[in-house]
């Protein structure tokens, strides 16, 4: 009996920190996790290892858990991991997040750098930030995003997929994805965009560094500037300087997803199909199924811009004007540089000039002999 005794008095002599040790500070947790962290803290930890701690299976040792509910990541100081409040914090004024290195949050500086020249965000692994070539990449070929889980991305079926049954959109927060309720919204009035900083859609306020080019006011992508200004990852057909989609292609030379309708090779609109075959968003007004011009309607009930001519109060058919101050697109025979009005000709190539194949009776731009350019 005296051994047993003496047993226990040194088996508590060994552990005096679990009964002896300061409450954690949960000052900073909000007033639910307040609550589960007042249930637990006082709780005595499991001791399968006889240090006090839970024992891994690799190394022969323990550590303590985070005595958060439900939680089993290691304990970083203060009874909680990271996550939930433990470890150090960032010493910027009123930021709460963990320090990452150096005293502060990735976002405040703290942490490894992008290894790129003049590049001053985070190090997602592998020496650089994401928009540089770091972290890990989806499996796929060709597909050069970030994987989320199971070496994929969202695209291609990594990370959690939208609660919403027969949604198969990637879930964001809350275990939907923004079409169904997911995510964090704007905080200006009746805004329903997406947040992307300090709580507000790039639109109102929110979002990062503005575009160095002068008078620009989009944000920056990569090297300081907008995609507009050559920022971002440009296409890879020959010298061709629009952005890069997957694969590395711009929309027009096969980059991005396209159109499931058979034998259709435009780009997808949205839901899998492109603006002629039901894609994208669709007009408003009732009974009508044309696309949406901006606004939520089609040109014809009121969508899209008008034209920035001066004087002009018709809508913009694209470049920013009407059609008779230079907007829409231009009929694709070589030399014209009229606007089209069908089949990707202007009204004269269309119905005017009959083809000049021998024997060919057909009237307009013949597509069989005029060499017409693919889409």
């Amino acid at each position: 009996m005296s051994n047993q005794r003496t047993s226990r008095r040194n088996d508590t002599a060994t552990h005096p920190a679990d009964e002896r040790a300061p409450r954690p500070n949960v000052s900073h947790l909000t007033g639910g996790q307040q609550a589960n962290a007042a249930f637990i803290i006082g709780r005595k930890r499991p001791r399968s290892a006889g240090n006090g701690g839970i024992e891994t299976s690799s190394k022969k040792k323990s550590y303590y858990p985070c005595s958060f509910v439900g939680c089993y990541k290691r304990d970083q100081g203060g009874g909680f991991c990271k996550a939930h409040g433990g470890g150090k914090r960032c010493k910027y004024e009123q930021c709460k997040k963990s320090d990452a290195g150096g005293g502060y949050c990735c976002a405040h500086g703290g942490g490894k750098r992008c290894g790129w020249p003049t590049c001053v965000k985070s190090d997602a692994g592998g020496g650089f930030c994401v928009a540089h070539g770091g972290g890990e990449r989806c499996t796929v070929q060709g597909c050069d995003k970030l994987k989320k889980s199971a070496g994929l991305c969202n695209n291609h079926g990594g990370g959690k997929i939208c609660g919403q049954p027969t949604c198969e959109k990637a879930s964001i927060r809350g275990g939907f994805c923004f079409a169904h309720g997911g995510g964090t919204r704007c905080s200006y009035q009746s805004c329903e965009k997406q947040v992307y900083s300090k709580g507000l859609c790039k639109q109102h306020g929110g979002g990062g560094k503005k575009c160095e080019q002068s008078g620009c006011l989009l944000y920056a992508i990569s090297g300081g500037v907008c995609r507009k200004h050559g920022g971002g990852k440009r296409c890879s057909h020959n010298m061709c300087p629009k952005v890069a989609t997957t694969g590395g292609l711009c929309k027009a030379h096969g980059g991005g997803r396209r159109c499931t309708f058979l034998g259709c090779g435009k780009s997808d609109a949205g839901g899998g199909k492109c603006k002629s075959h039901g894609g994208g968003k669709r007009c408003q007004d009732e009974d009508c199924l044309k696309s949406d011009a901006g606004g939520g309607f089609c040109v014809q009930h009121g969508g899209g811009g008008p034209c920035s001519f001066p004087g002009c109060g018709k809508t913009n058919s694209g470049g920013g004007r009407c059609k008779p101050h230079g907007g829409g697109g231009k009929c694709v025979v070589q030399g014209c540089k009229l606007s089209q009005v069908g089949t990707r000709l202007c009204r004269m190539h269309h119905n005017d000039i009959p083809c000049s194949f021998h024997g060919c009776n057909t009237r307009g731009f013949c597509k069989l002999h005029g060499m017409i350019p693919p889409t």
